[in-house]
């Protein structure tokens, strides 16, 4: 089994989101108190690889104190494009486009749906207060 892990973090590196996906109905989020090392690495256990886009496992390791390289075969996708691809940018929608990979959810469409679990957080309350976070 693959595990294919996204994180979202205010700009002043707090994580709020961590979003997983193993296949299309095998997915979730985890955010308040389930955002913790436990339910983390519980996320991860059971995977062959775990695949992120960008600095994300490094963000893990940093924030929440865990080894997860030692741990787990993890793969940066956006290394690999780098690597064996020419484009004028890496954006993950950029690769989608290029290799006309569909998205099973457009989030331009769901752009509203996909704050609905952090709309009562007082982190996103916060960040609509003070934008710098």
């Amino acid at each position: 089994m693959n595990t294919f892990i996204d994180l979202e973090w205010s700009r002043n590196g707090h994580i709020f989101l961590l979003g997983y996906a193993r296949n299309t109905r095998d997915y979730g989020f985890l955010y308040g108190n389930k955002l913790n090392k436990k339910d983390i690495f519980d996320v991860m256990a059971g995977s062959d690889f775990i695949f992120v886009w960008g600095p994300d496992i490094g963000r893990i390791e940093n924030y929440y104190d865990m080894e997860v390289k030692n741990k787990f075969r993890c793969v940066n996708l956006l290394t690999v494009a780098k690597d064996y691809i020419r484009a004028k940018n890496y954006r993950l929608d950029t690769m989608e486009r290029k290799f006309r990979i569909p998205r099973e959810v457009n989030l331009k469409e769901q752009r509203g749906d996909m704050y609905i679990p952090l709309e009562n957080s007082p982190l996103f309350q916060l960040k609509s207060i003070h934008p710098k976070l």
